[in-house]
This record gives C-alpha cells, structure tokens and sequence, in this order.
C-alpha cells in the first residue's frame, strides 16, 4: 500500500469565512486506486495538476471516499467519472431529509446530491471494507454521517479522520460534542497515526503528538496596484 497526497491540507480560517484547504489522499494497492475527497471548487486546477504530476489517470480510480458531504471535500468529485463512491448513508439521509438546514449546517452545498446522480455508490452504515486492507468506518460528530478511512501503510495503522479532527490543535484540545468524544475514542483504538482533514498527519504520542513532514503555504496578496502582488509564505515544520 502506498499513500500520497493530492492536495495539502491547511489549518487555515479567516473573519470572512473557512478556506476549507482540505487534504486530499491517494491510495494504491497492487494498481487498486483509492481516492480520498476531492477538496473544493478553488482546489480544482491544483487537483488536476496534482494528478499529472504524479501520472494518475484519474478514470483508472476505482474508488472515491468520501468522507462527508462539505463542499470542501467533495465537490470535484466529477473528476473521477468511473469510480465507485463510498459515501455514509446516513450522510446521505442528512441531506436528502433536509436535515442539514435544519441544523443550520452551510457546509453543504445544496445541489450536492445531484452531482451523485448516474453514479455507483457503496453506502457504509457502521463499517464497510472498501477492499482487503481499507475500510472506512462511520465516525459521527463534525457530520451525522461523517466516515474514517482506516488502512496500513509503512506498517503503521492510520486513520484519515477528515473533519472529526481538523488540526492538531483540535485533537489536543478535544472534541465540542458527547458524539464526537466517543467518535474520537474509537478513532484512537483503530490506529496511533491521524491524518486529520486540514493539517499534516500527525502521530499520537501519550497526551501529545508528533507531527510528520513539513509543508508550506504561499499567499499573494495585492496591497500596492503600484507594485502587484505581496507574497507572503508560512512554513508548518
């Protein structure tokens, strides 16, 4: 099994709103191409440049996790037109119901589900093995339907819990819910390393963590028309 990251996630907000920098993962096991969320409309040039730089034809995808149905992770989901979507069914019932307005949730785009229409999908209830060696397992707190993706890769257990746990910050400081407590516990049984949805992955020492890797984010912004474009850039290491 190898891992790679299609897009990097960010732990990044601001007044106006999330940016929703979401990672993006791809799996591959003997040639088996699983896809882990798609990021976002912004995400959408730099997910097919991704892709040709790493040589993934994205029709050869056999599958597309999807975590849950935020527009940060999900909405290129177009991309990979002859993959099988694994998705929660009960992330599906939350917004075919409506249920999403009703819990005031603008995370989800209101159109989403059309952009399932004419697709296979696998629906997880509690557990589902996506292929031997991957499986995702419903994981309910950031959304009713919200799913992990457990597998081995180095011989280490990993988890890609998306939303449950954004950043490291969030898992030091727990989670806000009864639901997502208990989500969290069972995350920490299935595997010591967490790849949360918008951070780097991250190795769960103790009462601490241990990050790995670094990454790097650039931003340009226009303060002087007489100039062009200020860069600034933070380093995550």
């Amino acid at each position: 099994m190898t891992e790679s990251f299609l897009l990097q996630g960010f732990p990044i907000s601001s007044p106006r709103g999330f940016l929703g920098w979401s990672n993006a993962l791809l799996l591959d096991d003997a040639g088996v191409r699983i896809v882990v969320d798609t990021g976002g409309p912004g995400d959408r040039g730099t997910l097919m440049r991704r892709m040709q730089e790493v040589g993934l034809d994205p029709s050869s995808v056999a599958f597309l996790i999807l975590t849950h149905l935020h527009f940060d992770h999900c909405l290129n989901l177009d991309l990979f037109p002859a993959a099988t979507i694994v998705l929660s069914r009960a992330e599906h019932a939350y917004v075919a119901t409506g249920a999403y307005r009703r819990a005031g949730d603008t995370g989800i785009p209101p159109y989403v589900l059309s952009l399932l229409d004419g697709r296979t999908l696998r629906f997880a209830e509690d557990e589902l093995s996506v292929i031997a060696g991957v499986r995702v397992v419903a994981t309910p707190g950031h959304t009713p339907g919200s799913l992990s993706v457990v597998y081995a890769v180095g011989g280490r257990h990993t988890v890609a819990c998306a939303d449950l746990v954004k950043n490291g910050w969030d898992f030091l400081s727990g989670p806000l819910s009864a639901q997502a407590k208990a989500s969290l516990a069972r995350v920490l049984l299935l595997g010591s390393r967490v790849i949360p949805g918008h951070d780097r992955p991250f190795v769960v020492e103790g009462a601490g963590i241990r990050y790995e890797g670094a990454r790097e984010v650039e931003l340009h912004v226009v303060r002087d028309p007489a100039r062009g474009p200020t860069t600034t850039r933070w380093s995550f290491d």
